[in-house]
């Protein structure tokens, strides 16, 4: 077997390069987008810690609210 050569000689060097840098961009897009759906999900997180905390302070205030008016029912019903 003779390998070819001449203006037909496949560039083995060219076809390296061009796979190399359409894996390097694969790479990179993939890291892209798992940084993207690590900031997302952190975002989503703080949301979520946000509307509990501001849903506990909501029940918190109702609760007061219903104790003092229950207290209030209960003194004028014993007087």
């Amino acid at each position: 077997m003779t390998s070819p050569s001449g203006p037909n000689k496949p560039s083995i060097k060219k076809n390296t390069k061009k796979y190399t840098f359409i894996g390097v961009v694969i790479v990179i897009v993939s890291v892209l987008q798992l940084l993207h759906r690590t900031y997302s999900f952190q975002k989503k997180k703080e949301r979520v810690r946000q509307e509990e905390q501001i849903m506990s302070s909501s029940m918190e205030s109702i609760r007061d609210t219903l104790q003092a008016k229950i207290d209030s029912i209960k003194a004028t019903t014993t007087e």
